[in-house]
């Protein structure tokens, strides 16, 4: 051992410069080389990892965000069933079970990685098979206002579909509680890689030194780019990411910004969802006593008038009877396309529930009677079809309260205008009736 030293040694005094030169610059980009190598397979591993996380995320989050707005929404049919005992309630109630139930199905072949999001998934199953239980049993009830039971049968629906939603939440938060682990992580290995390339940098000739900042430049910005994308989804934000590079890097912030593309949509379409009505498509009652707070607080500023019209389709029960249920939906949905072509485009229109309808239309009564004058017209003389292609009409009823004439509350508007309703009916139907205040009814 000793004589091989000696000779090595010995060869190497020996040696050209060009020889020791070569030697010395492999001696010193040897340890670069094996580092190289090493980061790189650290940076390739964690874009990997990142790469899987997202993908992981953007499976899993669509289906929990959109469950857990429809879940919402299933809550309304019953209890508006309790309240007003229409059964219409229980199709749109049936409408959203197939939506969710069919959710579920995607929600049960989702690998969950973690054990507690497996028995957040059961829970929201489970509590979801019971709400529709005692949805059916709740329905079963043909006069609720006079079944004890009723009440009971609501407050455990609502238990029930409330644990659904919880369990929903916290699948949610299990999701991007990934992607902050994964950031964490990320930043840890990012730390790492750091004092590395420092500890490269002071031993290192120029040569490693433009090495470094080079893999800096090229390796830690687009991972910061990932955490600070990852921070702004967590914060609602969905901005795409700027970068350019066609790597695996590249492929990761693709991946990211196809999350962000698609959570925005499923955000858009669940909002825009949560504000229609299923049947017709038109703003559902929620949204309109939403929009009505809104152009009164306008008008209470302006000093300007709202008036409210308020339609009801006339024997809308006959027409279900007669025809059968499919027909009077068609009946509903064709008249929802015909109210809007008659109002303006200031106005808003709504569906107010069952066969009934509402314009809130920014302007004093007068005009706000000319538009309920063009919208019966228009019913009157616009034939409906059955299954057998046989024409029958429908009319309709409307009363119009008006602030500030009527009154300068949402509530009291409302009221008013649904009284001005029943008094159509009450005078023969097919008509408009204007509220009156109790002077001018003496």
């Amino acid at each position: 051992m000793e004589i091989n030293i000696k000779f090595m040694l010995q060869a190497f005094h020996n040696a050209s410069f060009r020889v020791k030169f070569c030697l010395g610059i492999s001696t010193i980009l040897l340890p670069l080389v094996i580092f190289a190598g090493g980061t790189f397979y650290a940076l390739e591993n964690l874009a990997a990892s990142y790469h899987e996380t997202t993908e992981e995320v953007i499976e899993e989050i669509p289906p929990v965000s959109q469950l857990k707005t429809l879940v919402f929404l299933a809550q309304m049919p019953p209890n508006d069933y309790l309240i007003n005992h229409n059964p219409e309630e229980k199709k749109t109630f049936s409408y959203f079970v197939q939506q969710i139930d069919q959710n579920m199905t995607s929600l049960k072949e989702t690998s969950f990685d973690h054990p507690a999001e497996q028995t957040l998934a059961t829970l929201v199953i489970q509590s979801w098979e019971n709400g529709k239980q005692l949805a059916a049993e709740l329905f079963a009830i043909h006069s609720p206002a006079k079944n004890t039971g009723a009440n009971q049968l609501m407050k455990d629906f609502d238990e029930q579909l409330n644990r659904c939603t919880w369990a929903l939440d916290q699948l949610e938060l299990f999701a991007f509680k990934e992607i902050r682990e994964a950031q964490e992580h990320t930043e840890k290995n990012i730390a790492s890689i750091r004092l590395s390339l420092a500890g490269t940098l002071i031993v290192g000739l120029l040569l490693a030194i433009l090495s470094g900042l080079l893999l800096a430049k090229s390796v830690l910005a687009p991972l910061k780019m990932l955490s600070q994308g990852a921070a702004q989804i967590s914060r609602g934000e969905f901005e795409p990411i700027n970068y350019p590079a066609h790597n695996e890097f590249g492929a990761v912030i693709a991946a990211f910004n196809s999350m962000s593309v698609s959570l925005q949509k499923v955000q858009t379409d669940l909002k825009e969802l949560a504000m229609r009505d299923g049947l017709t498509g038109l703003l559902n009652r929620r949204e309109f006593e939403h929009l009505l707070a809104q152009e009164l607080d306008r008008a209470k500023r302006g000093q300007n008038s709202v008036s409210l019209i308020l339609l009801d389709i006339d024997h809308f029960k006959q027409v279900n009877d007669n025809h059968g249920h499919q027909v009077g939906d068609e009946v509903l949905r064709n008249l929802a396309k015909l109210l809007a072509k008659q109002i303006r485009t200031m106005d808003h229109l709504a569906r107010y529930g069952g066969e009934e309808f509402v314009v809130i239309a920014p302007t004093d009564i007068t005009t706000a009677l000319n538009i309920a004058e063009r919208i019966r017209h228009a019913v009157e003389i616009s034939p409906q079809q059955d299954y057998q292609q046989k024409s029958f009409k429908v009319t309709v009823s409307l009363g119009i309260s008006s602030f500030p004439a009527s009154a300068d509350k949402r509530e009291e508007l409302i009221r008013k205008a649904d009284e001005a309703l029943y008094r159509a009916k009450q005078s023969g139907r097919n008509q408009t009736c204007l509220y009156e205040t109790p002077e001018k009814n003496t």
